[in-house]
């Protein structure tokens, strides 16, 4: 091989690597792209051998992309070249069926660093990717997060829309409950709430209306933990027993 051989095919061999190693995984699909292109290329046993090797040292140099374009830029090769290579990128980047982050980077950066028209990479995402054949792992992942959000509006909407289901539902319970128990204005209905009668003795009274506290007193109900629901039907139902309480005291005349 002359000078100009192994330029060209070092430059390719190690921008081939990059590009497999760029999502820091080299797949089965990657190698087996890159032995294609050497196939493609027709390349003698020597120049097969030459390139494997300059692939291999290319995955670990630690050496920035950037360095083996201007290598190849440098080494004037025409616009043919130039757009070949990018072309050989773009196979080995969609190889996996996947064009990740970091390849969609270097082919951005490459087709300027190449001084290839300015719709290079419009051109081949179109042939790649806007056709379907490879997944752009950027875009679903946009695509990922805005369903999520989705998701989560929807999931908070179903929430708040429970929760106010359940403030209705517990709204109207207490307006049957406040419905259901009225405060007693004269001395018939303040003994029937007592369970009482006109001939029930004082002592008695007194003992119906003691329990009927002991039973709905809030605070008695707060400290056992009850729900709020029964704690304010309780506060209704100790309001009207506290006002028959009243009531009959009065006509008993009870100190």
């Amino acid at each position: 091989m002359d000078q100009a051989q192994k330029r060209f095919l070092s430059s390719l061999s190690a921008l081939l690597a990059k590009m497999a190693m760029a999502d820091g995984v080299l797949v089965p699909e990657e190698l087996s792209k890159v032995s294609s292109i050497w196939n493609k290329l027709g390349l003698t046993s020597e120049q097969s051998e030459y390139c494997e090797l300059s692939f291999k040292i290319a995955q670990k140099d630690g050496v920035p992309f950037q360095r083996y374009v201007q290598e190849f830029v440098a080494s004037r090769f025409g616009i043919d070249a130039r757009e070949f290579l990018y072309g050989l990128m773009w196979e080995v980047a969609c190889a996996d069926d996947v064009l990740h982050r970091r390849e969609k980077s270097i082919l951005e950066a490459l087709q300027n660093g190449l001084g290839l028209p300015s719709d290079s990479y419009d051109i081949y995402y179109s042939r790649y990717i806007r056709v379907g054949r490879v997944i752009d792992e950027e875009v679903e992942e946009q695509k990922k997060t805005a369903r999520q959000k989705a998701e989560e509006a929807r999931r908070r909407a179903t929430q708040e829309e429970a929760r106010r289901r359940a403030e209705d539902d517990a709204r109207r319970r207490r307006e049957r409950a406040r419905r259901s128990i009225s405060i007693p204005h004269d001395i018939d209905s303040a003994y029937a709430l007592l369970g009482c009668t006109f001939v029930t003795t004082i002592e008695d009274l007194k003992r119906a209306y003691r329990a009927a506290a002991m039973r709905w007193h809030p605070d008695r109900l707060r400290a056992e933990g009850v729900p709020q629901e029964l704690i304010d039907k309780a506060n209704e139902k100790m309001a009207a027993y506290n006002a028959a309480w009243d009531i009959i005291k009065r006509h008993r005349k009870i100190a």
